[in-house]
């Protein structure tokens, strides 16, 4: 697995002329886990779009073990990020391997047929994550957790060194979102770099090693989750009042 830090470098981003946030500063280090929370409308999305590369920044730099990704060509972007949208229902009737498989367009090219070698990488990010017995089932029917699951194969089919995720719980149920949570934390202590959206503390306060608080694309505050999910910092990002709790070995928000 390829160890690249990943640094935003007094980042702005936006549509545009139109911007949508920042500067702001991060630093994502190999095997680390960072939660971005935010209420909706906060400009987390916009950040992510830019971090790939599928927006220009507006001003400073996403710099990858200290180069410049702005440099870079899709496909060596494809090759540093993995990017796991939220779950969706899926209109068309692929296959979950053919899916899955759709990730090696990273590697091998658009329109390159994928080789034995390929098929073998797909199929074993599938048993990697516990789905191998999905492989031949049709994406659209399959359950919401088991699409989600999927997305993150294809993801990892590319070999990335970073996986990025929009609300990978969005829209599961409770069932789903702990196999979610478990897997990421799974891949995490493997030593994957992750990015993850949320809106729930409680995912960040079980699976990250950092946090970061966006409101209207400003940061409030950015660092490990002990020291930067407080409760008054939560009560400032959502603008009502947050209280924490311990239960057992984990903070929960209420």
């Amino acid at each position: 697995m390829t160890v690249i830090p990943l640094t935003l470098d007094a980042l702005a981003f936006g549509y545009g002329r139109v911007s949508v946030g920042g500067p702001l500063t991060l630093e994502l280090r190999p095997g680390e886990t960072l939660a971005l929370l935010g209420p909706n409308g906060s400009g987390k999305t916009t950040l992510f779009k830019t971090i790939l590369g599928l927006l220009p920044p507006l001003g400073g730099r996403v710099l990858a073990g200290g180069a410049d990704t702005a440099r870079w060509s899709p496909a060596e972007r494809a090759r540093l990020f993995g990017y796991v949208p939220q779950s969706s229902p899926g209109f068309f009737p692929f296959s979950v391997t053919e899916v899955v498989l759709m990730g090696r367009t990273a590697r091998i090219g658009t329109f390159a047929a994928p080789s034995a070698k390929d098929r073998a990488i797909a199929a074993g990010m599938l048993d990697r994550l516990g789905i191998a017995h999905l492989a031949g089932r049709d994406f659209p029917r399959i359950s919401g957790g088991e699409r989600q699951l999927v997305l993150i194969a294809r993801a990892l089919t590319q070999e990335p060194a970073i996986l990025v995720l929009d609300e990978p719980t969005a829209s599961l149920d409770f069932g789903n979102q702990r196999l979610i949570l478990e897997t990421i934390r799974h891949l995490s202590n493997q030593g994957l770099s992750i990015i993850l959206s949320t809106h729930h503390p409680d995912e960040a306060f079980a699976i990250a090693d950092k946090a970061a608080l966006l409101r209207a694309g400003q940061l409030l505050g950015a660092g490990p989750v002990a020291e930067t999910l407080t409760a008054p910092a939560l009560s400032a990002l959502y603008g009502v009042p947050v209280t924490l709790h311990r239960l057992g070995d984990r903070m929960v928000c209420l």
